[in-house]
């Protein structure tokens, strides 16, 4: 039997601490997955305060499940190095983490990392991107790079992922529910969407069954209260016959094969096709998308 290293549990009061910063940062990194910026404050926005300086506004980091944070309402100026006239080079903006190891002291600072100066194309500089989980010593997250041609700063590119709060994953994920409920077909009503003036959009799908052949009105109930206006309907009528399996779409205006016509209406309560002749009877089904009166 082995034992556990606990880090959310009591142990005796007089028992050496033995809970580290890489402890917390393990449960961190388990939950956060990557490094980044998460999205609170302001972000670590960049600013071009002169060709020589930079400024990252408030924010919170998180590198290889370690976290630190620049104060609400502070900055930090980074300093960038004069370019040259003719010469190009990148510089990266990094957030820093240095550990001597388990119970030893960190460091975690804001820095630049200077590029290599060319008359060609400009490279970025190699970070150093040890695996702190697995005992790494060195981790180097790149925030910005600084693009300077000749003696200017044109300009500044994020290179870090943004990292969500729990509730941003939570709207997100509701509102991916809906764009996927559009592409699921159901006899209960689904919202599917949006109308243009934000009410939500509806789909229903109605088995009407059997179409009265003899230039009659066939009518389903569709069961929904409320509507205001039907947005879209359409559907598909399919011969009764097993062995012609012949399919039209609804509505439709008519069909070489038998000169069949159907027209396809809603009101506040039901479906109703209508044949325009004796015909061979089809079978329906409708698809209708609508608003309602109130949500």
């Amino acid at each position: 039997m082995g034992e556990l290293k606990g880090i959310t549990i009591n142990t005796d009061p007089a028992a050496e601490a033995h809970i580290y910063a890489e402890d917390d940062a393990a449960i961190y990194q388990s939950i956060v997955g990557s490094d980044g910026v998460m999205m609170i404050g302001q972000q670590c926005e960049s600013q071009v305060i002169s060709n020589n300086k930079v400024r990252v506004k408030d924010g919170v980091i998180v590198v290889g499940g370690h976290f630190a944070r620049i104060p609400y309402g502070d900055y930090i100026d980074c300093e960038i190095v004069n370019g040259q006239s003719g010469r190009n080079r990148n510089d990266i903006i990094i957030a820093k983490f240095i550990t001597t190891g388990t119970g030893g002291i960190d460091t975690y600072t804001l820095e630049v990392k200077q590029g290599a100066s060319t008359t060609g194309s400009a490279t970025d500089p190699t970070l150093t991107q040890n695996n702190l989980y697995e005992s790494g010593k060195i981790r180097e997250m790149p925030l910005y790079r600084v693009v300077i041609e000749g003696l200017s700063i044109t300009k500044v590119e994020k290179m870090f992922e943004s990292v969500p709060t729990i509730p941003m994953l939570n709207t997100y994920l509701s509102e991916l529910q809906v764009k996927l409920a559009g592409y699921e077909y159901s006899r209960d009503e689904q919202v599917i969407g949006k109308w243009i003036d934000g009410r939500n959009l509806y789909r229903k799908v109605i088995m009407v069954g059997n179409i009265k052949p003899n230039a009659t009105e066939t009518t389903m109930p569709h069961g929904v209260e409320n509507i205001d206006r039907v947005i879209h309907l359409y559907g598909s009528a399919r011969n009764t016959n097993l062995d012609s399996r012949f399919t039209i779409g609804l509505p439709c205006p008519s069909v070489k094969s038998g000169n069949v016509a159907m027209s396809l209406q809603a009101n506040d309560e039901k479906i109703m096709i209508y044949t325009s002749q004796t015909s061979t009877p089809y079978s329906a089904i409708v698809v209708m998308e609508y608003i309602k009166k109130s949500d």
